[in-house]
């Protein structure tokens, strides 16, 4: 993941209210929202909605962009992204589970089980927003301060495709000379993101240990298994075989 500054700021929100309704009021619109809702909204358009009597998780940028991951193995797939919603809201009444998950958000210095725990309680929560189809595209949108951590959810949606440059910046909707530029700015470039992300999902399939290298590099977008076992071993000191072996604790 790209080192930057917006890592640690807050990308997403989760809201309830569980006595009252509340409302959206922009400069545009307006809707009421009925109490015992739950709302995911981006940093963006957070200050439309209260802030007395609302109970919220934040969600940061580096988190943010683990979940799209997550999401994205899970099929999730990118919509149309010139029509996503200013949020989305599902009706909720399991409140214990969401105000554990303000309890676990707010701990100062989360120990692995509790970050475990957070990251657990947080997924079953965005569990009921998984019928919209737009989410991940929402949550993509949601990471756009760090390009680099969209470049890398873009190509984790569909690792198997053969992304080109114009791929990613049409779905950015940007130039390919403004993409590039960005990236650099951010210290990378994005054959270096494109091979991180199809490296990091091989890993993840050879560790089940019951599939091909045929396969994992079929499914990773490595036009054949030899460029795939160079480009492996170029960047883990291991062939992809002893990695599946369980040799792999080092890497």
């Amino acid at each position: 993941m790209c080192n930057h500054s917006f890592n640690d700021t807050n990308a997403c929100y989760l809201l309830l209210s569980c006595d009252a309704d509340f409302s959206f009021k922009s400069e545009v619109d307006y809707e009421l929202i009925g109490s015992s809702t739950m709302v995911l909204t981006n940093s963006e358009n957070r200050k439309y909605f209260p802030y007395q009597n609302i109970h919220e998780i934040a969600i940061k940028q580096n988190l943010l962009h683990e979940l799209i991951s997550f999401l994205s193995a899970k099929q999730l797939k990118l919509g149309n992204r010139k029509k996503v919603s200013d949020y989305y809201c599902v009706h909720f009444d399991v409140h214990d589970v969401f105000f554990k998950t303000v309890e676990l958000s707010l701990l100062q210095a989360q120990s692995e089980q509790e970050e475990s725990k957070f990251v657990t309680h947080l997924l079953m929560l965005l569990s009921y927003f998984f019928e919209q189809s737009q989410l991940l595209s929402y949550l993509l949108r949601a990471v756009r301060h760090i390009t680099c951590l969209q470049v890398e959810a873009i190509i984790e949606s569909c690792p198997s495709r053969n992304w080109k440059l114009n791929d990613i910046a049409n779905e950015l909707c940007m130039s390919t000379s403004g993409l590039k530029r960005r990236l650099r700015e951010e210290g990378t470039c994005y054959k270096k993101i494109l091979i991180k992300s199809r490296l990091k999902l091989a890993k993840f399939l050879l560790e089940s240990k019951n599939i091909s290298i045929l396969d994992v590099a079929s499914k990773c977008g490595f036009s054949n298994a030899s460029y795939f076992i160079a480009v492996f071993k170029k960047h883990y000191l291991i062939t992809p075989s002893c990695y599946s072996k369980g040799i792999y604790c080092c890497v």
